[in-house]
């Protein structure tokens, strides 16, 4: 399979409920099927849908664009035979699925982290085992990502900053790079009075795109969406 032809299963927004939250929100002699879906609400207002699924927790996955929306108060799931409350919400993590022949000529392995070009974005995924190929990711990253192929393409050797440099501060100006931008880059340039401009091929990291716009650092060229 060729590693620029990765295909891409979106994911939305799901929870994951133990036997004792699901018969609080089923009912008493509830089976799970895969098919039920509950209502998050806060505060009253019916933010999603979320597919269930079993789990040793409960715990709430929400889609980074719903998930930015909601406030620090817990949320509501509510089904058709009641409802539990929930602290916090998780987003959706990235799954690179493996077959075992892949995993080895790509010198991967279960629990590494991989990194994937996902349109104009660049996301890290954890490496699970699978029989067959594909990312598991966050729907709204796929939207805002500009992909339109439906495929992601895996980058080897991409190395994600976890500092942040002390700068000085010069005179406005453009900045144009070439590699993977990250949120780092994003504090730089806002540090340096500079804007960083999203050319064809440029990749950035979904945090560094919503950091970015939401600084006005962000500039976006031609063939870059």
């Amino acid at each position: 399979m060729n590693a620029n032809e990765i295909p891409i299963c979106p994911q939305r927004s799901y929870v994951t409920l133990t036997e004792e939250d699901a018969v609080r929100v089923f009912g008493e002699n509830t089976t799970l099927c895969g098919r039920e879906r509950v209502e998050v609400v806060q505060t009253g207002k019916v933010l999603t849908l979320a597919e269930v699924q079993h789990g040793e927790h409960s715990m709430l996955f929400l889609e980074g664009s719903i998930r930015s929306a909601t406030r620090p108060i817990p949320l509501r799931l509510r089904g058709p035979m009641g409802f539990i409350e929930l602290r916090e919400s998780r987003p959706i993590p990235s799954l690179l699925k493996l077959p075992a022949g892949l995993a080895t000529a790509w010198n991967l392995s279960s629990g590494d982290v991989a990194t994937l070009a996902v349109g104009s974005m660049a996301v890290r995924a954890m490496v699970t085992s699978s029989d067959r190929l594909y990312l598991e990711i966050d729907h709204s990253i796929v939207g805002a990502s500009g992909s339109q192929c439906g495929n992601a393409r895996w980058l080897p050797g991409i190395e994600w900053e976890t500092t942040i440099e002390t700068v000085e501060v010069p005179q406005p100006e453009r900045s144009q790079t070439n590699r993977l931008i990250t949120e780092n880059d994003v504090r730089r340039a806002r540090m340096q009075r500079q804007t960083i401009e999203i050319g064809k091929g440029q990749l950035i990291t979904p945090a560094a795109r919503s950091l970015g716009e939401e600084l006005g650092v962000i500039r976006h060229g031609g063939n870059s969406r």
